[in-house]
């Protein structure tokens, strides 16, 4: 079982690599929506240690 869950991690993290590579090289939009949602997070974050 622990073969099979290495397993699986590996191909997630190859798909997810992919995918990143993928939407940097053709679609730069990728980047903008991870920033904002990034700054989204983190105004989260200090609105709540207000």
């Amino acid at each position: 079982p622990q073969n099979l869950t290495r397993l699986l991690y590996d191909l997630l993290l190859s798909i997810m690599k992919y995918v990143q590579t993928y939407c940097q090289a053709f679609f730069i939009p990728y980047e903008v929506e991870i920033y904002d949602d990034e700054n989204k997070s983190i105004d989260i974050q200090t609105l709540k240690t207000r």
